[in-house]
């Protein structure tokens, strides 16, 4: 089955007019992605197992798998080496985040999948099914984020811890960058790299910070 074709059995016997707008688009993109005459983006896939959390988020992106998530949880998961109940699969997005000058999305589209014990995702405070790993480009972030790093985000963080780490939306780019809190109430987005400067954004425009998710792992080849 495509993507188009799952985004189908999924919505089942519901009406588009009805479920487009419980998953937050208009028909005519429900349409266009159960045709597959268009990808969703992870957002929107995302919102679709917060409207139907019956369903694996593995089936559903991949294919693969068990349909059903109380399936997919008690089932091996990998011809080869099963993949037991003790990690999760966290989906690796084709998607780049800069940590230098910008980087456009090319597409949100699954590429593979990166296991992570359940236990430490549960003892790191993370939902399961709201992390994605994105790849990181540029050097603004050195050396705490490295060019080619894997970034883990948790798309639920969104609220402004300070010093953390966190994935910007500006102007369709996505960007790694530290916040921290201003004395006035502002947000000072920050580069580790000292060659970079800070951008301030005040009180009156905190509505125009666009927070993706809080990045609570990077790991990269050696």
């Amino acid at each position: 089955m495509t993507l188009g074709e799952r985004l189908k059995k999924v919505r089942g016997g519901v009406s588009r007019d009805k479920f487009a707008p419980d998953t937050g688009i208009s028909k005519t993109a429900l349409v266009n992605y159960e045709s597959d005459s268009r990808s969703p983006n992870a957002d929107y896939l995302i919102k679709v197992l917060e409207v139907c959390p019956e369903y694996s988020p593995q089936w559903l992106l991949t294919g693969e798998g068990p349909m059903l998530r109380a399936e997919a949880e008690s089932t091996c998961l990998h011809a080869d080496g099963c993949l037991n109940g003790d990690f999760l699969l966290v989906p690796h997005y084709n998607v780049s985040a800069s940590a230098g000058g910008g980087a456009i999305i090319e597409s949100e589209q699954v590429v593979d999948h990166l296991a992570f014990k359940r236990k430490w995702v549960r003892e790191m405070g993370l939902q399961a099914d709201r992390l994605a790993l994105i790849n990181a480009i540029g050097d603004s972030m050195r050396p705490t984020i490295q060019e080619g790093n894997l970034l883990l985000v948790d798309l639920n963080q969104l609220h402004v811890q300070d010093g953390a780490i966190y994935i910007l939306m500006m102007n369709s780019t996505l960007i790694a960058k530290r916040l921290q809190r201003n004395i006035d109430g502002g947000i000072i987005v920050k580069s580790d790299n000292k060659d970079y400067s800070d951008l301030f954004v005040g009180p009156k425009d905190l509505g125009q910070l666009n927070i993706v998710g809080k990045v609570v792992w990077a790991g990269r080849k050696m």
